[in-house]
């Protein structure tokens, strides 16, 4: 804008004293549940609601989506479905229809001999969930977190506690598995789960 002349020189260097660069959101993924929470908060004591948790599969859709418009998009994402909810947590239907799709993200293996362990454990899951349907209906949101508590304990079990090695096992961040582990409620009862 300078160079085409519509932007005062001057006004620009007295504007950029600082210049800090974020990364997209897309990006660092991991500050997601970090912000929702906050947004959760700020919109719950806004609006006089008692909503403070969001769905797995809200969490799943909002995880697994690129957010072109930034943290304002989530911000206003938040916002919308804390208008729209009716119940005590927000739920994949208050979200925006673009964001209800979700992608499928493979599951990984723990290792060698806790991959075989988990692929058994996953037969056992499926085995479930096929069982269900023939009855007529699943609980898919519970199954998934079955399944993603199972592995983060069998990679805390196999790196005797370490979170930052189990979370280099499931391909996951050290921030991402210390919100897992509070989400699934994973006490430290023993002294056995490290930094």
């Amino acid at each position: 804008a300078i160079a085409k002349g519509t932007f005062r020189e001057d006004l620009y260097y007295r504007l950029n004293v600082i210049n800090i660069k974020t990364p997209a959101l897309r990006d660092r993924k991991d500050d997601i549940p970090e912000l929702i929470d906050h947004f959760l908060r700020k919109f719950a004591l806004g609006m006089g609601k008692n909503v403070s948790a969001v769905s797995e599969g809200a969490m799943t859709a909002l995880m697994t989506y690129d957010f072109p418009g930034n943290v304002r998009e989530l911000e206003n994402t938040m916002e919308r479905a804390m208008a729209l909810e009716g119940g005590a947590e927000i739920s994949r239907e208050s979200l925006p229809p673009s964001m209800q799709k979700v992608r499928e993200v493979p599951v990984p293996a723990v290792g060698s001999a806790g991959g075989s362990q988990a692929a058994r454990g996953n037969e056992r899951h499926w085995e479930s969930a096929a069982t269900s349907l023939e009855r007529g209906s699943v609980n898919l949101e519970k199954l998934v977190g079955d399944l993603e508590r199972e592995y983060i304990l069998k990679a805390l079990e196999k790196t005797s506690g370490v979170k930052k090695k189990a979370a280099e096992l499931l391909g996951i961040t050290f921030r991402s598995i210390r919100y897992r582990i509070a989400k699934y409620g994973i006490h430290d009862t023993e002294g056995d789960i490290n930094e």
